[in-house]
């Protein structure tokens, strides 16, 4: 993707020890991986504190940390988690921070929901157009399930059968510990005729029409920042959900995060798909993948532009500073700083002294200067001898890398320009050196 070499990989299953396993195999394969996204779905937290906006489903969740809400002990009366230093995950590094701040300016924001919300829609017409040449078979569609299927119940309300259809298991489940039926959980709302009277109305999707291409938003795909809870279950109750989050301090769940966090650089996207509570169904996997592919495929874009951005920046520098004061070798092993035009020479004349100190920094140079000139100095190559000392010349023989790095091979006995008997002090000063 533009300058960056990318790499794709599929999870074979779900939970903490395929991800860790997936991500060690990706290191050890790809050792200079320097940023690795997450992207699936999760279940959200609806409403993560006073401050935030309400979280949809559909919307875009991106970690600044991730949180193994199930690492503790089980005591008899209740579960404590593990939240000391040394048991928790660690923090993400500097430059995803410096991500993670950019993106939460609101300049970043805006560019990034809009870039995120053509990528979706390029999906969804992709897709349809797909299912349109494929004669048989399934095909996987992205559309917008549509606002009047965002259905949010309050966290004390089971997905149960309703009063009244029969079912003993359900009519006694009165309270969070009594149990509903199996056959509920691969049930609907709709088919168990859960009471929508219940739902808890918000404002944005009340003004929303049931057209699919209506209800997506057309500023783009919305995202939030936020700490996302890792864990090998999957949270499908509203109270235990929330009192998680209200614990740990997070706004999403998921089960891969924990298990790639420590192995690479990592941040985590997904699109949330349900709410974690006993009403979670399937009808918003793929949308919600959809939503949180179009998220990461626009914060590559930008940090493949910052990364760019700031190589250039940062080489410009640096050849601006070896111009000023020749820093681009370490000064202990290599040629020293070039002076020039020394008081005690005749006017218009220009001495070049060269401060080598033996071949051993001739073979370093040659390994190691390749596109520089001689001696690793850019702009300083000289092409014909120049008057140095007392009318004699001394004009060094590196002019070019290869010859460097020759000399450095062979020349095991003689002196840094490859005159034999230079090495004495007195020869040094009449050469020029």
């Amino acid at each position: 993707m533009g300058k960056c070499n990318v790499v794709l990989v599929l999870l074979p299953n779900m939970g903490k020890a395929s991800a860790a396993s997936a991500a060690a195999s990706l290191r050890s394969s790809y050792p200079r991986v320097s940023l690795a996204l997450l992207v699936g779905i999760c279940g959200a937290v609806p409403f993560a504190g006073p401050e935030r906006d309400p979280i949809v489903l559909g919307d875009v969740i991106i970690s600044n940390l991730v949180v193994q809400y199930d690492l503790g002990r089980a005591l008899p009366d209740r579960f404590v988690r593990k939240d000391t230093a040394h048991n928790s995950l660690g923090r993400s590094n500097r430059i995803i921070r410096k991500i993670l701040i950019k993106l939460d300016t609101d300049i970043d924001r805006e560019h990034i929901e809009k870039r995120a919300g053509d990528f979706l829609k390029a999906l969804q017409t992709k897709s349809e157009e797909k299912a349109k040449r494929k004669r048989r078979g399934r095909h996987t569609s992205y559309k917008y399930p549509g606002a009047a299927n965002d259905l949010l119940f309050p966290a004390r309300y089971r997905h149960k059968h309703a009063s009244g259809s029969g079912c003993r298991t359900c009519e006694d489940c009165h309270g969070n510990a009594d149990p509903a039926c199996d056959e509920s959980l691969t049930l609907s709302c709709k088919e168990l005729e859960c009471d929508t009277s219940c739902v808890i109305r918000r404002e944005h999707l009340e003004s929303a029409s049931n057209d699919p291409m209506a209800d997506s938003d057309s500023e783009g795909v919305f995202f939030f920042i936020g700490a996302i809870g890792s864990g090998d279950s999957v949270i499908r109750s509203g109270e235990h959900r929330d009192q998680i989050a209200k614990q740990a301090g997070v706004i999403a769940f998921e089960m891969e995060g924990a298990g790639v966090w420590d192995e690479v650089p990592c941040i985590v996207i997904k699109g949330v798909c349900d709410y974690a509570d006993s009403h979670k169904n399937k009808g918003w996997q793929n949308y919600a993948a959809a939503t949180a592919a179009s998220v990461a495929k626009a914060v590559m874009e930008r940090y493949v532009a910052s990364a760019r951005v700031s190589d250039s920046s940062q080489a410009t520098g640096n050849a601006a500073a070896a111009v000023r004061d020749h820093s681009f070798l370490p000064r202990p092993r290599f040629c020293r700083p070039w002076r020039y035009s020394r008081p005690d020479q005749p006017e218009g004349g220009r001495e070049a002294v060269c401060a080598c100190d033996g071949d051993e920094q001739g073979e370093a140079r040659g390994r190691s200067s390749r596109h520089a000139g001689r001696h690793g100095q850019p702009g300083i190559n000289l092409q014909e001898p120049r008057p140095v000392g007392r009318g004699r010349e001394a004009v060094c023989a590196g002019d070019g890398d290869e010859q460097g790095e020759a000399r450095g091979r062979s020349s095991l006995d003689v002196d840094e320009h490859g005159q034999p008997g230079c090495n004495s002090t007195s020869r040094r000063r009449e050469w020029g050196c």
